[in-house]
């Protein structure tokens, strides 16, 4: 069995040279239709980690975006849990009658619907 060797290149694994001198494969076409996009996103990551970069798309971005959907959406939210309280607390008056009546029925009080004996 042979036993290659291979060196990789620092900054990607696209440039594999084998110790035999043969190439492995380059870029793929994908890679190379994107290439020239690299710089121009390095670029950009190095601009969104200033801290004066982050800071104006928060506060010209971020902020006023986050505003105005909760502006916008604030009223539905209050429509939604005043209905869903509303919906808990009859389900609990439901089980807290339910729960008189049973016991009621169980021993033998007058029905509170109908007035008879049980």
């Amino acid at each position: 069995m042979i036993t290659r060797s291979v060196t990789l290149d620092q900054c990607n694994f696209r440039n594999i040279t084998i110790m035999d001198g043969s190439v492995a494969p380059g870029p793929t076409s994908e890679e190379k239709k994107f290439a020239w996009m690299k710089p121009y996103i390095e670029r950009l990551v190095l601009m969104m980690k200033a801290h004066d970069t982050q800071q104006w798309l928060q506060v010209f971005l971020i902020d006023p975006v986050l505003s105005y959907i909760m502006n916008r959406f604030f009223a539905y939210f209050l429509v939604a849990m005043v209905g869903f309280g509303a919906l808990l607390l009859f389900v609990i008056l439901t089980f807290i009658l339910l729960i008189v009546r049973t016991r009621d029925a169980a021993s033998g009080h007058v029905c509170v619907g109908c007035g008879m004996n049980k």
